[in-house]
């Protein structure tokens, strides 16, 4: 939440990327509250889980409320599940990602302030379009 509020007077594209073991240790906020503010702040938040190199593979659940970050920001969830250092890392399509972004305007009626969904859709073949799941009307 704090990253999201450094970012906020950046110019430019904002994203931060959380590498992680999935632990909770001393979280503050919830994830819904993290998602609100980068969110509002127009801060994507991609997220990478990391398993220990050659360790007992025990993510399961784990992952869940990192995804749920990710996809309401508008991120990429990937789990870092490597079992030697030489396999490939998880972070060339998240800069992929982030060197790909388009922007989207559109107008929005109703009352400022509130919590919008947004489904976007692509009708090209072949293509896909990521994006976050809601945004805070203006």
């Amino acid at each position: 939440v704090e990253a999201a509020g450094i970012l906020a007077s950046e110019r430019g594209r904002r994203a931060i990327v959380l590498l992680t073991d999935g632990q909770a240790t001393a979280n503050v906020r919830s994830v819904s509250e993290a998602a609100r503010e980068a969110a509002s702040r127009n801060v994507s938040v991609h997220t990478i889980l990391e398993e220990p190199i050659g360790f007992f593979k025990g993510s399961a659940g784990r992952d869940t409320s990192l995804r749920q970050l990710a996809e309401l920001t508008g991120g990429l969830f990937r789990l870092d599940d490597r079992v030697t250092p030489d396999d490939a890392p998880p972070f060339p399509d998240i800069l992929q990602a982030l060197h790909r972004i388009y922007r989207i305007q559109f107008a929005v009626e109703g009352a400022p302030g509130g919590v919008r969904q947004i489904d976007v859709r692509v009708k090209r073949p072949n293509v896909r379009a990521h994006a976050r799941k809601w945004f805070i009307a203006p």
